[in-house]
């Protein structure tokens, strides 16, 4: 949802992520199970519950700042997943999914089926991959050469077998990518610096 400033007298909501000095923090915070909070400067992180995200910020940062930047850092994830979901809709799903992402990523990305072809590639530019032509269907697909690559890859390869979204390092590739396994193919996005 965003972010609130935190005050002893209101009621904590999950949803939210609470702004504290660390001037404020005390015993009690062991009470607020599943309550993310930002801390400004340092505290001691054991009062807290471990279910309860927290992030420290050290160093002299004004608190009405801190609270702006993050409140803009959930407007930017709002508008996007508003994005995605009028992409879905739309008569190009995948390209639009692709362009409102390059918002996030700011890079170009493509996605390809589990067969190596592409699906969509709404913007190319000269550092990504060259296309191969497959010579039975005429359909673009990643290079052999990268297909090689990925079938030596354990951390790719450990990614087929999940159910779950998986972002790989940038180790193998030179730049992270995505991959989602379905239950019949894996769709991966891949992203270039620009």
């Amino acid at each position: 949802h965003g972010i609130k400033i935190f005050s002893k007298n209101r009621k904590l909501c999950p949803e939210y992520v609470y702004l504290i000095s660390s001037g404020q923090v005390d015993e009690s915070f062991s009470e607020y199970t599943g309550i993310p909070f930002i801390i400004l400067g340092r505290t001691d992180t054991h009062l807290f519950p471990e279910q309860s995200p927290i992030i420290e910020i050290m160093g002299q940062w004004d608190f009405l700042e801190v609270f702006d930047v993050v409140q803009e850092t959930f407007e930017k994830y709002k508008k996007w997943d508003w994005d995605l979901q009028k992409a879905l809709n739309s008569e190009k799903p995948l390209d639009e999914v692709l362009l409102a992402s390059m918002k996030i990523f700011r890079n170009p990305m493509f996605i390809h089926d589990a067969s190596f072809f592409v699906l969509s590639c709404p913007k190319h530019i000269q550092r990504m991959l060259c296309w191969e032509t497959d010579p039975r269907t005429g359909r673009k697909m990643v290079p052999m050469s990268t297909i090689n690559d990925f079938k030596l890859d354990m951390e790719y390869l450990e990614g087929l077998s999940k159910k779950e979204p998986v972002i790989f390092s940038a180790d193998q590739r030179g730049y992270r990518s995505a991959q989602t396994a379905g239950v019949s193919a894996c769709v991966k996005a891949e992203s270039f610096v620009d």
